[in-house]
């Protein structure tokens, strides 16, 4: 499905879109996430709209935004969804191989996640990043934009037949660093790795709380 992306825009501030907030602290696999992020469901209150809160007896106008909040709570289901599924197989191959294997996690198991997660959510999902580690994850042309100008709030917009592109930003973890930080201080396997799986790789150099890149999802309407 096309779609059109010079429609309306909703924008947010981004006050909590790292996932490390669900990690626990003793979790060092953790150190993987540099790839993924978390930004937590907002309740309608906290939600901004272009048009402001519906009036009341606007009908059409409130049944408009009750489609947008199910289709941006959906959004956020999706992200979390991909979210622990990445983690659950990170942290596997953390405790198994290392940060080595957890990079061969990204490029081998991340695609399918994001595949299974949005056919069981009915969505598309992806993440995409101005600098790319996996040059397959280019952003929709709707979010291209956002990207190219390192966009630093979520970003909702109306999309054709009435679908809804949500854009949000991933900021970079301490712990990531591991796989993300500076090129020459990354360990001699993690830059054997990297090199093997990833020879143009782009996603290095960053620092914690860096804007790394973002998750993006389509959500149809209901």
């Amino acid at each position: 499905m096309r779609m059109n992306y010079g429609m309306r825009l909703r924008i947010r501030p981004a006050s909590s879109l790292l996932f490390g907030a669900i990690l626990t602290a003793g979790v060092a696999m953790s150190a993987m996430v540099g790839c993924s992020g978390k930004d937590s469901a907002d309740s309608p209150s906290n939600s901004e709209t272009e048009a402001g809160s519906a009036s009341d007896g606007a009908g059409e106008e409130g049944d408009g935004a009750s489609v947008l909040e199910q289709q941006k709570a959906l959004a956020a289901d999706a992200r979390t969804a991909l979210f622990q599924s990445l983690l659950g197989e990170l942290t596997t191959a953390m405790q198994e191989d290392g940060p080595a294997g957890a990079i061969d996690v990204c490029k081998t198991s991340a695609p399918a996640l994001a595949q299974k997660v949005g056919t069981e959510k009915g969505v598309r999902i992806g993440r995409t990043s101005l600098q790319l580690r996996n040059a397959a994850n280019q952003p929709p042309d709707w979010a291209r934009d956002f990207v190219d100008s390192r966009k630093g709030e979520e970003v909702s917009v109306e999309l054709e037949n009435g679908a809804l592109g949500v854009l949000t930003p991933i900021r970079l973890m301490p712990p990531c660093e591991v796989c993300h930080g500076a090129k020459e201080s990354l360990m001699p396997e993690v830059q054997t790795a990297l090199a093997d799986h990833y020879p143009n790789d782009e996603a290095t150099g960053y620092v914690a709380g860096d804007l790394r890149g973002y998750f993006w999802v389509e959500v149809p309407r209901p």
